[in-house]
């Protein structure tokens, strides 16, 4: 069986952040990472082939804090919003649920 990931072996600073789901994904077996956007990327639990027929076959979840929440304004921002999703969002209601 492979060791654990020992995160305390990467050097830390104030420019690449642990996102909000860190924990679990220690807690889950990550064994390694890299850094995207200043933020650190799990990118392997086992062997890379179990995973990608895990992938396949059944359902993985992913860690995507590292991407990056974007504003989109102007007369036509709802319009292109709307083309980039496959949700029709006329059909969603606005504010809090």
């Amino acid at each position: 069986m492979a060791k654990a990931f020992d995160i305390s072996k990467i050097g830390r600073g104030a420019r690449v952040r642990r996102s909000p789901y860190f924990e679990a994904t220690q807690r889950y077996g990550c064994k390694g990472y890299t850094v995207y956007n200043h933020m650190y990327l799990p990118n392997c639990y086992s062997d890379p082939v179990k995973e990608y027929w895990k992938l396949v076959r059944d359902v993985t979840l992913w860690d995507v804090s590292v991407e990056r929440i974007v504003e989109i304004s102007g007369p036509d921002g709802f319009a292109l919003v709307n083309k980039l999703t496959p949700r029709d969002l006329d059909k969603c209601r606005v504010g809090p649920s």
